[in-house]
């Protein structure tokens, strides 16, 4: 059963979750089997992070439960800054930042070579 509407209730009822793609279709159905009320953040949702989930703060410790049953780590809003940025993500941001700075370094110095020669 998902939440109608979380902006009109008092923010602080509720807690974010953060579940692995990979167990989504599991997760969601021990949900609804147990009755439970969730929302799925579809704008934080991308393929490849964790789902988004928002929580009634009273269903807490049900869903401890259930996470611990299916041996899925519970990671809410506190942790999520904690967790290890992606290795081969940010590996790939400093290769691309880094071949930038070469392309630019060799154009400068092409540039000051070829003005350099047609000035002599």
């Amino acid at each position: 059963m998902r939440i109608a509407h979380v902006s009109d209730s008092n923010p602080e009822d509720y807690f974010f979750l953060y579940i692995p793609l990979r167990d989504k279709i599991r997760f969601e159905s021990k949900l609804i089997a147990e009755g439970m009320q969730f929302y799925v953040d579809e704008k934080y949702t991308m393929p490849e992070n964790d789902v988004r989930y928002i929580m009634k703060r009273e269903d807490f410790t049900i869903i401890e439960t259930i996470m611990s049953r299916m041996n899925i780590r519970l990671v809410t809003d506190n942790e999520v800054d904690e967790r290890p940025v992606n290795i081969s993500v940010a590996a790939f941001y400093f290769k691309v930042a880094l071949v930038f700075i070469l392309v630019f370094v060799l154009a400068v110095l092409v540039f000051e070579l070829f003005f350099s020669v047609s000035a002599i």
